[in-house]
């Protein structure tokens, strides 16, 4: 059994670019939402376990984390990455508070 699984049903905005293109994945009780150039997005909560969500971007150009804050999960809610344009790729995580996922 898979525990990770692509679903861009969480995000609302898929109509863009390949070149500015949003991907999303989940699990459980977390999601991955990718975005190539920053763009910011709406992510429809709800999709995972937790009622209250820890919300982190992974810089993958260089492995740094910006622990951000925490939200409830419900609603549709815009997501701005610290930067954006051409080269400035994000990945924004969600996961519930509870599980106390560790992060370096």
């Amino acid at each position: 059994m898979t525990a990770r699984v692509p679903d861009q049903s969480l995000v609302l905005e898929n109509n863009l670019a390949a070149s500015e293109r949003i991907q999303a994945t989940r699990g459980k009780d977390y999601l991955f939402i990718y975005t190539a150039a920053g763009k910011p997005f709406t992510v429809v909560m709800g999709r995972i376990d937790g009622k209250i969500l820890n919300v982190l971007w992974f810089n993958p150009r260089n492995g740094s984390v910006i622990q951000e804050r925490q939200i409830e999960n419900s609603g549709n809610i815009i997501f701005k990455p610290p930067t954006s344009g051409y080269g400035q790729d994000w990945i924004l995580i969600l996961d519930d508070t509870t599980k106390n996922y560790l992060v370096k």
